[in-house]
């Protein structure tokens, strides 16, 4: 069956059979999508300026805020790192060697510091114990 051939000139036709045919001289039903005018078609052309226009500019924001947000992680990754850098691990040596200086720095106080006080009873017992000699000489005389 030819639909083109029942219909008039001007007359719509089936949408799925067939597209609608051109609309006459002077006719004010809507037109077809593909008999734009030079005139509308400028206009569209304009538009599809602006909106690459407004696309770039919507384009560069993002590409700014991902940069932004980039250097944010950048200089949080290089605290973490320093921090990291920080941490002694198990099998770190410098761990055991910091504990070997401590503790012999703290030998060394207290055996300073003990060793200061031998030597102060010392002479405290000595002197105790030359006045006794003196005092027994004394008492023997």
């Amino acid at each position: 069956m030819n639909d083109k051939a029942n219909l008039k000139k001007g007359e719509q036709c089936d949408v799925k059979l067939n597209p609608k045919p051109y609309p006459k001289a002077g006719d004010k039903r809507s037109r077809h999508v593909g008999s734009l005018s030079s005139l509308s078609e400028t206009d569209t052309s304009l538009n599809d300026e602006t909106e690459v226009k407004q696309s770039k500019k919507k384009q560069k924001s993002k590409d700014q805020e991902f940069n932004q947000t980039e250097n944010i992680v950048m200089k949080e990754l290089k605290e973490i790192n320093i921090k990291l850098n920080n941490v002694l691990t198990k099998d770190s040596t410098e761990l055991k060697t910091m504990i070997k200086d401590i503790v012999s720095q703290l030998k060394d106080e207290l055996l300073g510091s003990i060793t200061l006080r031998v030597e102060i009873l010392e002479s405290e017992s000595f002197e105790k114990a030359k006045t006794n000699s003196i005092l027994s000489k004394q008492i023997e005389k």
